[in-house]
Formats: C-alpha cells, structure tokens, sequence
C-alpha cells in the first residue's frame, strides 16, 4: 500500500480537482470585498 500512496493522491486529486477548487473559492468575492472595505476604514 504504502508504494502507491502518490498515486491514489494524484488519481484522487485528478478526478476531484473541480469540486475542491469550486469549494475552496465559494464566497471568496464576498469575503475579499468585505476585507477591502475595512481595511479602508470605510465601514
């Protein structure tokens, strides 16, 4: 088992790639606006 660790990591990455980007960035936009606002001191 331990010889093929790198590859279940790379076939599991290669077919999920998608999803765990679209969840990584859910709600980024909203966050990084929120964070510019008030790090402008204007809220």
């Amino acid at each position: 088992f331990e010889e093929h660790v790198d590859e279940i990591k790379n076939l599991l990455y290669a077919n999920y790639r998608k999803d765990i980007l679209r969840t990584a960035n859910r709600g980024f936009a909203e966050f990084y606006k929120t964070k510019l606002l008030a790090d402008s001191d204007v809220l």
